[in-house]
């Protein structure tokens, strides 16, 4: 029975669950890969205590064999530069002085780049929320830091939206669904 995107997103998470690649609920639509971009992106907040979009688009580079790794290739966007990008940002943040245990606050714009996602993947009546879904909800929350590190690399909404069903046929076809 599949799950409904629109029942499964809540917006905090705890960290065990995360950390342990399990399937909760409020992440039961999300691709594997998807849930490995939320895994790393946590991983990498907790030094500063907080969630941003730049945490996750940090672990949306990372996942090498997400779609939207394919996407950015495609469109001629360096994950290098775009890491780089985030790193030149970090560089003026200061790390959190206290380890955190459990739930990482996300900021507002992350939990709306989430609930894009989810809006996203329903709009093209996916079942599922993947890392392509998550690079679109990135983008369309356009005064993010990783909003404008994407705009930077030359990418726009549009673009990336019309990329997509290109990439995910090729990968239909190699059977990398």
């Amino acid at each position: 029975m599949a799950t409904s995107i629109a029942t499964t997103f809540t917006p905090a998470w705890t960290a065990r669950a995360m950390l342990a690649n399990a399937v909760s609920p409020m992440y039961a639509a999300f691709t594997k890969n998807a849930r490995k971009v939320l895994e790393l992106a946590h991983q990498e907040s907790e030094r500063y205590g907080y969630l941003g979009t730049e945490h996750l688009l940090l672990g949306l580079v990372d996942v090498d064999n997400g779609t939207a790794v394919e996407v950015l290739a495609a469109l001629k966007a360096d994950t290098r530069n775009i890491r780089l990008a985030i790193a030149n940002l970090a560089q003026g943040m200061k790390p959190f002085d206290c380890i955190t245990s459990g739930e990482v606050p996300k900021t507002p714009r992350a939990r709306n780049v989430i609930a894009y996602a989810e809006e996203e993947a329903r709009n093209v009546k996916h079942d599922y929320v993947g890392t392509e879904h998550i690079l679109l909800g990135l983008l369309r929350e356009q005064e993010a830091p990783a909003a404008q590190i994407l705009l930077n690399c030359g990418l726009t909404l549009e673009a990336v939206r019309a990329r997509i069903p290109a990439v995910l046929a090729r990968r239909k076809r190699e059977g990398r669904q």
